[in-house]
């Protein structure tokens, strides 16, 4: 766990990425933000407890956004989470609330010094969920208390949560993104495009940050592997060709499994149902184990050619 906190850290440190995500995510595309506005800042803060005992809580990855003159426009921190955390709205009020203390701390200091005190700015975290689902836990503070028998709940406030679903993220915002981070959602959520299309759309700049988070997030070390790969021997970092070889690697993967299984159903199914609603089922258990399109599947089951477009069809029916 360690290890795979500091890989995503590395990654999402990267301030061409941290400031795409913020554009992106908090701005709304305005693209207001730029890499050189971000300052980052230690993403531990001390408190003292109520048993007056110094503690340490440690925030993934927190930058100080700048404005003009060096007014601090706002401080955003960054939390990845590849697991639920039911504790996570008490988890974000304690971060932002240990912002806030930091700022009064200061402005406290340039009292007592006589000098400008410096404006209030916002205190903001964003959620990545790497789940691999929508979030389904807690959003907000008031959604964790169980019981209010004296009807006081809430006097204590509330703290929504902003949580980014990364699986759920629409392709109008994809295509807003402009750093690493949007061909880590694509590859994340399986990337749609053909391979004609993305030939072209750029290259990855932070190719070992990418290819050791990817690795993580898919618990996978041979895509790391594949990934470096193409670097070392071509001396690029081509995204389509980056592509091709993640998709030869997950198709490697699953063809047995697909075929094994795409078969033994199919010819369950074929023995019930006929045998061409025996192929069909064959054609897209492998679709769905690999990832691969009804040709390629209809070619490695070895389809007569005659019948795929006709086989083809009716799978889109089936799907629809």
């Amino acid at each position: 766990m360690c290890k795979k906190d500091a890989v995503e850290k590395t990654f999402f440190d990267l301030d061409d990425v941290f400031a795409d995500i913020v554009n992106v995510f908090i701005a709304e595309g305005k693209y207001t933000v730029l890499p050189e506005d971000l300052e980052t800042v230690h993403p531990s803060s001390v408190f003292t407890d109520p048993e007056g005992n110094i503690r340490w809580q440690n925030r993934d990855v927190c930058k100080i956004v700048k404005g003009r003159e060096m007014v601090n426009l706002a401080l955003v921190g960054l939390e990845p989470q590849s697991c639920y955390d039911e504790d996570m709205p008490l988890r974000v009020y304690s971060y932002n609330g240990a912002g806030y203390y930091y700022q009064a701390k200061r402005r406290k200091e340039a009292r007592d010094n006589t000098q400008p005190v410096p404006p209030v700015y916002p205190v903001i975290t964003l959620i990545l969920n790497f789940t691999g689902r929508k979030w389904d836990r807690h959003t907000t503070l008031q959604s964790c208390f169980k019981d209010d028998p004296a009807g006081i709940n809430h006097l204590a406030g509330d703290l929504e949560l902003h949580i980014i679903d990364i699986p759920e993220i629409p392709k109008e915002k994809k295509e807003q993104l402009k750093s690493d981070f949007k061909y880590l959602v694509e590859f994340y959520q399986g990337i749609s495009f053909s391979y004609e299309d993305i030939e072209g759309i750029g290259d990855i700049v932070h190719i070992e940050e990418f290819a050791k988070l990817m690795a993580v997030l898919m618990e996978d070390s041979d895509i790391e592997r594949t990934i470096l790969d193409i670097y070392n021997n071509r001396g690029g970092t081509h995204m389509h060709e980056v592509y091709r070889k993640f998709q030869e690697h997950f198709y490697g993967k699953g063809k047995e499994e697909g075929l094994s299984q795409g078969r033994e159903e199919g010819l369950s199914q074929g023995r019930e149902e006929g045998l061409e609603e025996g192929v069909l089922s064959s054609v897209m258990n492998l679709m769905k184990n690999t990832g691969i399109d009804a040709e390629h599947a209809m070619e490695i089951l070895e389809v007569p050619e005659e019948k795929r477009n006709e086989y083809a069809l009716r799978i889109k029916e089936k799907q629809s």
